[in-house]
């Protein structure tokens, strides 16, 4: 009797809504497209000293975001961007791209309508370029912005954040709390690189 009334109620409910075809999956799982577009300001790069959207700036192309609380470069993050720099130097023909945005707490207005702002980003850009410069970043480039306006990439409480993504659509997002960060970490990703976004090694 129970079962017969089941069915008598699947049939009034009618069939089941048609599964959305098409449709990615919430930001950060891997298929989903990226939350949109951000301007940061450069500082380095060829448009240093300008603001940008660096996700604009590589269009399709199969990149790795890199997302940093602060300006300090533990060593596994300059492993990662010295090889993802070295990377992008031997897969031109891929169009590998990638780029840091460094996340300050303490700048409030990023174009620097507050004086005080202004000496904080400055700092900050100098901290910048010199990372740049001893870890020969020529291809990554360095960017600032605030922690707030990013928190549709689901930066949180994570120390580093990285985002491989083609056409727009992630492949593969990885968060680290505090010193979670390490340089086989690094490797791991590295190596995500090369199988997931076609660079050669």
């Amino acid at each position: 009797m129970r079962s017969l009334l089941s069915v008598l109620l699947l049939c009034l409910a009618g069939p089941p809504a048609p599964a959305q075809s098409g449709t990615p999956p919430p930001f950060p799982q891997v298929g989903s497209d990226l939350p949109g577009p951000f301007y940061s300001y450069m500082a380095t790069g060829k448009k240093k000293g300008k603001y940008q959207c660096l996700i604009t700036e590589h269009e399709l192309n199969p990149t790795v975001m890199v997302l940093v609380r602060g300006a300090e470069v533990t060593e596994p993050l300059k492993y990662l961007l010295v090889k993802l720099n070295n990377a992008i130097d031997r897969n031109s023909n891929t169009r590998l791209a990638g780029f840091a945005i460094f996340l300050s707490d303490r700048i409030k207005d990023l174009a620097g309508a507050d004086g005080r702002d202004d000496e904080d980003r400055e700092a900050m850009e100098k901290k910048l370029e010199d990372i740049a410069r001893d870890a020969g970043l020529t291809y990554v480039t360095l960017a600032i912005d605030l922690k707030e306006r990013l928190q549709k990439y689901k930066v949180g409480d994570s120390e580093v954040v990285v985002i491989l993504y083609n056409r727009y659509r992630v492949v593969s997002y990885h968060a680290f709390k505090g010193d979670q960060f390490t340089e086989e970490k690094a490797k791991q990703i590295l190596g995500e690189v090369a199988e997931k976004l076609g660079a050669k090694r």
